[in-house]
């Protein structure tokens, strides 16, 4: 087990992030698309699993010091998951018909086109907003 500076070891934070990253990933194809669950997977997989990832092997890496401010930090990851949401969410609804065609249930067959793009019109304007903030 490797330590940093601080004396904490990454480890198993690596090992466990990395595993929580592939299932995502393995799901989303095989699973979560088909159950309008895939804006929820790439959320997680593109935004505050992928940042937790590269600050946890940074850390490890002894390249700088761990993060006073995790939490405050782990925030920054929020608008790059959501804009990742925002473009799988504009695909699914250009894509509706086909999807629908093909057996594939998202989210835009969920709460159906008009309230999806009024999501995504509020997803947009929630990323420029933590942007600025961040």
């Amino acid at each position: 087990s490797s330590v940093n500076r601080s004396g904490l070891s990454f480890d198993s934070l690596d090992i466990a992030l990395s595993i929580i990253c592939l299932v995502i990933a393995v799901c989303y194809t095989h699973h979560l698309k088909h159950r309008a669950l895939g804006e929820a997977a790439v959320f997680l997989a593109f935004g505050p699993g992928l940042y937790c990832f590269v600050t946890a092997s940074v850390v490890r890496c002894n390249t700088f010091p761990v993060p006073s401010k995790f939490m405050w930090e782990a925030a920054i990851s929020i608008p790059f998951g959501l804009s990742a949401v925002c473009i799988l969410l504009s695909n699914n609804i250009r894509d509706e018909r086909a999807d629908a065609d093909s057996g594939v249930v998202t989210l835009v067959h969920v709460i159906g086109r008009p309230l999806s793009v009024a999501t995504l019109k509020t997803l947009l304007i929630s990323t420029v907003l933590f942007f600025m903030a961040s």
